[in-house]
């Protein structure tokens, strides 16, 4: 499968949402772009805003971003109007368009970015930890510079997200901050018309400086957590657009539904413990190894993702710099092979292995107890609440677990997941040899990058710090005259794409 690829179906016989309450018709009259979510917005505080899904769309609505991405996700002049990134990768200079303002009238100057972006490094929040060490000095009156006391070639992405997000400097830290955004955005949060935890609206920002670049009057978000109402409501023309799940994809196709879709996610096993602190067993890499050869990858890809996607052992993207096509097939299905590696690290009687049983990823979890079992590995599964998922995670609380991350660019990833400090390698493992390696990708260029890169990844997929099983496809659906565009490695389609 392309590595994104959109797919245009025409609607027969479906009942348009229209130019009153949806988006795609064209017709004269005001035009409203109805969503629905699978995932809520958290805040509309900047320290707490969250991207990588649908809980990020509320927020692009009512904030401007410096940067932001274009379909290869690669970093493109927005509310900045010229940036450019210094030769070692250490200091991110961005000048701003004249004569953009928030909509408490304030206006958008190196000061308010430079206020913004210091806001989000020291409120706290998720965005907070990419922009630790990194200081901002105001050059003039629209122009700012971001400097990171290491190389950070992830700098322009950045500016992309929550931490390139501008606020009103009024509104940094106001009691009602996480309720009443002011932005610079396309558009301005209807509070009047919303309802909390449950729909969002906005309005047209009049003085937006890109109004052309957002064709509806008015957007409405609405949460829908379960995937057949989602389709209902598309199928009725209540929305225009919705994520859809692999199960649904066919019967979103027979429905006449356009799909959005992109290859985003990389699936399978997080092998967190490297370092045996909980589980000893998980320090020995042949362990590590023995866990990646039990898994039939492309009987997996067809039985838990409806073969939507394509099986890799890689935690980068098969069509970027990083990935090694040599490494393919470095961990084959082979179980007695995988039993000599468990014999030979000392533990052919096995281990026990604490693991989350986690409703939302509750399609795995039998998987991984009768394949680990294979080898040995007593799987404990340990109940984990909903609302608890995330921090128990992200807390350590778990040597491995499964879950789905966003494959983007080599810098991304790195930055992720590779890291002592990245929030995805939840033990802070740390490896004098893989820092070194990571430290040469992030002061190198061109095609020294892509070799550097290169050089991490096969260390990574060498010493088995995960278990991937496929690059998984996301999907959203769309009703007749809506469409959005797929951005390389983002499950959701960003709001500046829709149309």
């Amino acid at each position: 499968m392309a590595a994104t690829a959109a797919v245009a179906v025409a609607v027969a016989g479906c009942t348009s949402a229209g130019t009153s309450s949806g988006g795609g018709d064209g017709g004269e009259g005001a035009r409203t772009l109805t969503l629905a979510l699978d995932t809520p917005p958290t805040s509309f505080d900047p320290a707490a805003l969250v991207g990588g899904s649908a809980a990020g769309l509320p927020w692009q609505a009512v904030y401007d971003t410096l940067l932001k991405l274009d379909a290869d996700s690669e970093a493109v002049p927005n509310a900045a109007e010229d940036f450019e990134l210094s030769e070692d990768n250490t200091s991110l200079t961005m000048t701003l368009r004249e004569g953009m303002t928030f909509t408490d009238g304030s206006p958008v100057d190196a000061e308010a970015a430079k206020a913004s972006i210091e806001y989000v490094r020291d409120g706290g929040g998720a965005a907070a930890a990419r922009l630790q060490g990194m200081t901002v000095e105001v050059v003039d009156d629209l122009t700012l510079t971001v400097t990171s006391a290491t190389p950070q070639p992830l700098l322009p992405f950045l500016m992309t997200q929550s931490q390139g997000a501008l606020a009103a400097p009024a509104s940094l830290g106001a009691p009602d901050a996480a309720t009443a955004p002011v932005g610079s955005g396309p558009y301005v949060y209807d509070a009047a018309n919303s309802t909390s935890g449950d729909t969002w609206a906005f309005t047209r920002n009049e003085d937006y400086w890109n109004a052309d670049g957002y064709p509806y009057d008015t957007v409405r978000m609405r949460l829908m957590d379960d995937v057949t109402a989602r389709l209902n409501a598309l199928r009725s023309g209540q929305v225009n657009a919705a994520p859809i799940t692999a199960t649904t994809v066919a019967e979103a196709e027979a429905a006449g539904l356009g799909l959005v879709q992109s290859d985003a996610l990389w699936a399978g096993l997080h092998i967190a413990d490297r370092d045996g602190s909980t589980v000893p067993a998980l320090a020995d890499p042949r362990v590590r190894q023995a866990m990646n050869m039990v898994f039939d990858r492309p009987a997996i890809l067809q039985a838990l993702y409806q073969g939507q996607g394509e099986v890799t052992e890689q935690i980068f993207r098969p069509d970027g710099d990083a990935f090694v096509p040599e490494l393919a097939d470095r961990y084959p299905f082979d179980v007695e092979a995988a039993r000599a590696l468990m014999a030979e690290a000392g533990y052919a009687d096995g281990f026990d292995l604490p693991y989350p049983d986690i409703a939302r990823f509750g399609f795995a979890t039998p998987i991984v107890v009768q394949q680990l079992g294979e080898i040995g590995i007593r799987v404990n599964l340990v109940s984990v609440p909903p609302q608890q998922v995330v921090p128990a995670i992200l807390g350590n609380e778990f040597p491995v677990f499964y879950f789905a991350l966003p494959a983007i660019t080599p810098p991304f990833d790195v930055e992720q997941s590779l890291r002592p400090q990245s929030n995805w390698n939840t033990d802070r493992t740390e490896d004098p040899e893989l820092s070194a390696l990571i430290a040469a990708a992030d002061q190198a260029t061109g095609d020294d990058a892509a070799e550097a890169y290169q050089a991490v990844n096969e260390w990574v997929v060498e010493n088995a710090w995960f278990a991937p099983w496929a690059l998984v496809t996301s999907t959203w659906a769309t009703t007749d005259g809506t469409t959005a565009e797929p951005v390389v490695g983002s499950s959701t389609p960003y709001l500046h794409t829709f149309r």
